[in-house]
C-alpha cells in the first residue's frame, strides 16, 4: 500500500536546512549551488521520491527521482532562480526478494535485513542458480552471490521456493522482509 506525503519546497530559495512536514514524514532540505539534499525521518522504508514542477501529475514515472530504503536523496538538479520544485515521498513498504520489481524496479534486487527494513539496490546481472559470481551484481534480481562465489536464489524459510534437490538455508544473521524470514537455496 502506497502512502503519499507531499512536500512543497517553493523555489528552493530559502537558506540551507529548510524543514518541511507532511503527514508522518519530516523532511529537511540542504542545498548548494549545484545540488539539493533531501533528508527525512518517519514512516517505514522503502520510499519512492518524485520531483516535479507542480503537484499535478507528480506521480508520473518521468518524475521519479529515486527508490530507496534509506532516508536521504541527493538531487543534482536545482530549479532556475524564481522557480521551484515539488517533492513527493511515497512510502512503498517492504519489498519482496522473490519479486523485487514491484517495489525496486527492474534493475534492482530486494535485500531482506536483520531489522525487517528491506532495501532496494542494483545493478543486477543475468546469473541464476549455481552461476559463478564475484558480487551480487553478477546475479539476476532474485538471486544473491553466496557461498563459493555462486549465485543462489532467495527463498522463504518454511516454504518450497527452491528447485528440487536444494534446501532453503538460513542466512546468519537471520534476515527478514515483511515479517518473513529469508534464506538462500543451496
Amino acid at each position: 500500500m502506497r502512502r503519499r506525503h507531499l512536500v512543497l519546497l517553493v523555489g528552493l530559495m530559502a537558506g540551507s536546512g529548510v524543514p518541511a512536514r507532511a503527514d508522518s514524514i519530516a523532511l529537511t532540505l540542504s542545498k548548494t549551488p549545484t545540488n539539493a539534499t533531501l533528508t527525512w525521518s518517519g514512516d517505514v522504508p522503502n520510499f519512492e521520491v518524485y520531483r516535479g514542477p507542480g503537484p499535478t501529475g507528480i506521480v508520473d514515472s518521468s518524475h521519479t527521482l529515486a527508490i530507496t530504503g534509506g532516508s536521504q536523496v541527493v538531487d543534482s538538479q536545482v530549479p532556475l532562480p524564481g522557480a521551484g520544485f515539488y517533492y513527493l515521498v511515497v512510502t512503498l513498504g517492504p519489498c519482496a526478494p522473490l519479486s523485487p520489481a514491484t517495489i525496486c524496479g527492474a534493475g534492482a534486487r530486494c535485500y531482506p535485513t536483520p531489522d525487517n527494513l528491506t532495501a532496494c539496490s542494483g545493478p543486477v546481472g543475468a546469473g541464476t542458480q549455481g552461476a559463478f559470481c564475484s558480487t551480487d551484481a553478477d546475479c539476476a534480481s532474485t538471486f544473491l552471490c553466496a557461498g563459493a562465489n555462486r549465485c543462489a536464489k532467495w527463498c522463504r524459510i518454511g516454504f518450497t521456493d527452491c528447485s528440487p534437490g536444494l534446501t532453503c538455508t538460513s542466512i546468519i544473521p537471520a534476515v527478514y522482509a515483511g515479517g518473513q524470514q529469508y534464506g538462500a537455496c543451496f
